[in-house]
């Protein structure tokens, strides 16, 4: 929907907003696209720098202050963003309550009451780059730090090669795969892999039920008393009979031989063949 006014050193917009109900339903706003600040800030906040501006939020009045009146004028923007059309959406993904709270989450989702927790600096930095370094104390606190810290926030001097699609890719290129966009990839493969087992498993369940299949209807005549399940079935090859095991101490034993006791080709036809329950100690093993 739009980016950063100030784009950095080599043309290039370092934070974006989008639409919340674009692809999907979502609480931010505005997202950092700068490769060079998403390195900086996932080391910050490898180092703790979440928990440090935490800190500070429980000691400090005024940056709570802050931090609030930042949430509250998310909450104006998303009721701009989402109109009436939209807003059918919205309760239709999360529900009537859901879309209210929805509406008047602040930055990242957050209720705007909770001013202790910071939750993301990525999203406060790209906050301070989309409506000013002043309108968010967080973010400008952010990037005066990796500033002191010899961070070039205006963009490196190859970071543009990540975003300069016309410069080809080499094993030597700049590149940086954002933290999190490694754990969602490392989440997709262990989701697929699972998928897969799941598949696997439900086809071969599939084949073990489809060769223990036996008609136990009423129409058979047997005197079942009940649902019996087929679990496993195996063939007397000299007499030709399918013993199928079933739930219990009841073998239900499937006479292919027409009561000739001559070895039978193994045919399920009703009606041509003779059922009968008894107890076989075979079978049950």
């Amino acid at each position: 929907m739009g980016v950063s006014p100030n784009p950095c050193r080599h043309g290039f917009p370092q934070a974006f907003a989008f639409d919340p109900c674009g692809h999907k339903v979502s609480s931010g706003l505005f997202r950092l696209s700068c490769p060079l600040l998403v390195q900086a800030i996932d080391l910050l906040e490898d180092e703790g720098g979440i928990e440090d501006v935490n800190a500070r939020l429980a000691s400090e009045e005024g940056l709570r202050e802050d931090f609030m009146a930042v949430n509250l004028a998310h909450g104006m923007l998303r009721r701009r963003l989402v109109t009436p059309d939209k807003m059918g959406l919205v309760e239709e993904t999360i529900g009537k309550e859901g879309a209210g709270r929805f509406l008047d989450s602040g930055i990242t989702g957050v209720t705007p009451g909770k001013v202790r927790d910071a939750k993301c600096l990525h999203a406060h930095v790209a906050d301070a780059l989309m409506r000013g370094r002043s309108a968010n104390a967080i973010g400008r606190a952010t990037l005066e730090l990796l500033e002191a810290r010899g961070v070039r926030t205006d963009g490196g001097d190859r970071c543009s090669e990540q975003c300069n699609y016309l410069v080809e890719e080499t094993a030597d290129s700049w590149r940086y795969t954002p933290q999190k966009n490694k754990q969602k990839l490392q989440m997709r493969k262990v989701r697929r892999k699972d998928m897969k087992a799941c598949i696997t498993k439900k086809e071969r369940d599939r084949e073990t039920k489809d060769d223990a299949v036996v008609d136990v209807d009423g129409g058979s005549g047997l005197p079942l008393n009940g649902v019996t399940t087929a679990a496993s079935s195996c063939k007397n090859s000299t007499t030709g009979s399918n013993i199928i095991r079933i739930r219990g101490d009841t073998g239900v034993r499937h006479d292919t031989t027409d009561g000739t006791g001559e070895p039978g080709d193994g045919g399920m036809e009703r009606g041509h063949r003779t059922m009968r329950v008894e107890e076989d100690p075979v079978a049950m093993r």
